[in-house]
Parts: C-alpha cells; structure tokens; sequence
C-alpha cells in the first residue's frame, strides 16, 4: 500500500471542508426559505386583516351610509320639533266642529324612553279638558285622532265625569307628542 502524499491529504481535507460548508450552507438555506415561507403567511394574514378593516373603516361608504340615514331620520315619524300651536289649533277645531267647551294647557317638556330605547325621546305635553254630551265629546276624541298633525300623537291618563244637575260629560285628558332626541 502506498503511502498519501501531502498534497494529496490537503486535498482530502480541503474536499472534507467544501462538503462540510457546502452542507452547512445548505441547511442555513433550507431554513431560511422556511423562515420566509412563514413569514409570507404571516403578511398575507396581516394583509387580509388590513383589508378587511379598511372595508370596515372606509371612510367614504361610512359617508355615505350616514347621509343615507339622515334621509331616513328625515322622513322619521318623530318630528324634531312640536309646535304648540298646531297642537293648540287642533283642539280648538276639533272641539269647535264637536261643539264642546274646551279649555287647554300647554304642560311642558320631558324625556322619556320608549320600549326600551337607548334614548330619551322628548315629550310635548299638553293638558285638554271638554265639556258635553257624550257624543259630542267622543267626536271631539275622534276628530282630534283623525287630524293629528304628527303620527306619534297620543292621547293620554282620560277621565270622564258625568254632571247629574247639567246633565252633561266632563272629559280631561293629555295629548302627549314624542319627538326625537335632542
């Protein structure tokens, strides 16, 4: 057997170090196209969460739906205001044309939640009494329902009283107008 020359060992070790780097290498290769593979997933996840929450947060459609929503709010059947007058010139017609005597109240302003509501809708509160015969004063009750002036009129705590010396009825009721929220 013959005996390896220097050279020849140097060359030996020289491959044995080029096939270790070379694997070396190429582990360090392998995981860093895993760690990049887990990182694109990682963006493209964080890509889809961004997008979503721009569809979310689109500032443009959020316009756009509240405009559409101010229409409606429009076009709601609680009235932003109450005018005392209507109010007052609809008893005043309704009891003139039941031919009754009638007195009326302004009571004021509150707040009160409706069915559960999470707001406080205001309260127009109006105080009307009348006087006379039965079928004038439920033609008065009628009229008053028939030509309210809003659709969240409504009348309210009724007592009725008979008058054995006139021989006539005595109604008092509310008229209660709900208006949206301040």
């Amino acid at each position: 057997m013959r005996k390896i020359s220097s050279f020849q060992l140097i060359l030996l070790l020289l491959v044995i170090a080029l096939l270790a780097g070379n694997a070396y290498f190429g582990y360090s290769f392998y995981r860093s196209v895993q760690r990049q593979a887990a990182l694109a997933q990682d963006i493209a996840a964080v890509e889809a969460q961004i997008a979503a929450l721009g569809q979310i947060y689109d500032v443009d459609a959020l316009e756009a739906e509240l405009a559409s929503l101010e229409e409606q709010l429009d076009d709601a059947p609680f009235p932003e205001e109450v005018e005392s007058t209507g109010i007052f010139n609809l008893v005043r017609t309704s009891g003139n044309r039941a031919n009754v005597d009638w007195s009326f109240a302004e009571a004021g302003e509150t707040e009160e939640e409706i069915d559960g509501s999470a707001y406080e809708y205001r309260v127009f509160s109006y105080e009307v009494e009348a006087t006379g015969t039965l079928t004038n004063i439920f033609n008065l009750i009628t009229r008053i329902e028939a030509d309210a002036p809003y659709n969240t009129l409504k009348i309210d705590d009724v007592e009725l009283t008979y008058d054995s010396t006139t021989g006539e009825w005595t109604i008092t009721f509310d008229i209660l107008v709900y208006a949206q929220p301040e």
